[in-house]
């Protein structure tokens, strides 16, 4: 009888191992999947978890090379909002660039960074940011404009674009997009734009706004048009007449 009583012990105790080592090994894997830098293979759909140790060159504001990480945004409970688009030197881009830049005080307000990638280098990005603006460049002309200090991304190895799918694969390189992640480090919205159109700061603003209403009313949805101050909807078939029997324009 105490032999047997020995043998189950025996047994349970290996089966307790076995199962610590299983967890261990989860726990680990978990763990390079939350910290790997992106690769071309990575792909990132709506509500995936961006891994925390998302990064690539950068150019600061002030023109200093860096390293942009997408952690530090999340670390501090903010929303991060990254500004594909296709090349340097072009045409459409510099219009977006130079409108984001002048608006980040009001994405700063509502504790969101907002970058621009595209495919270029680091070395490409700086001398965009030394060209004066009527040749085509991001330096400001003048007291009347405002300095540039929207931070410039390289995707050079076209990682980035390729995990959020806004590579263009005939053209080699970014897509006109924009992708929202939150302050969790979930992506919530995916725009494209065709190359001939830009982008609505006020649109992508209004955007984040409604996203973080909506992480913080669970079962409310932000109905069409809906910017801050406007009423919302019940997302179920009882609580939704309320919206619906009030003036929907409102």
């Amino acid at each position: 009888m105490k032999r047997r009583r020995d043998e189950d012990a025996e047994v349970t105790t290996a089966s307790a191992t076995v199962l610590e080592a299983q967890q261990q090994k989860k726990r680990q894997r978990s763990e390079v999947e939350e910290t790997h830098r992106p690769t071309a293979d990575a792909k990132l759909d709506m509500h995936s978890k961006v891994p925390l140790g998302m990064s690539a060159d950068a150019v600061s504001s002030g023109g200093t090379l860096t390293t942009w990480r997408l952690a530090e945004s999340r670390h501090k409970g903010r929303y991060s909002v990254l500004v594909f688009y296709p090349l340097d030197f072009t045409f459409v881009c510099p219009t977006e660039l130079i409108g984001f830049s002048d608006r980040l005080d009001d994405f700063d307000a509502i504790k969101c960074d907002v970058v621009g990638v595209s495919v270029d280098s680091k070395y490409t990005h700086l001398a965009w940011l030394r060209t004066p603006r009527n040749a085509g460049g991001l330096a400001p002309v003048g007291d009347h404009q405002k300095p540039f200090v929207l931070p410039l991304v390289s995707d050079l190895t076209h990682a980035l674009s390729k995990s959020f799918g806004v590579f263009d694969e005939e053209c080699g390189h970014s897509k006109r997009a924009v992708v929202i992640v939150s302050d969790a480090g979930v992506v919530r919205e995916v725009l494209v734009n065709d190359d001939a159109v830009g982008r609505s700061v006020d649109e992508v603003l209004r955007l984040v706004q409604a996203l973080q209403y909506a992480d913080a009313h669970d079962g409310e949805a932000c109905p069409v048009n809906w910017t801050p101050g406007n009423a919302t909807i019940k997302a179920d078939p009882v609580g939704s007449k309320e919206y619906f029997n009030t003036d929907m324009d409102q």
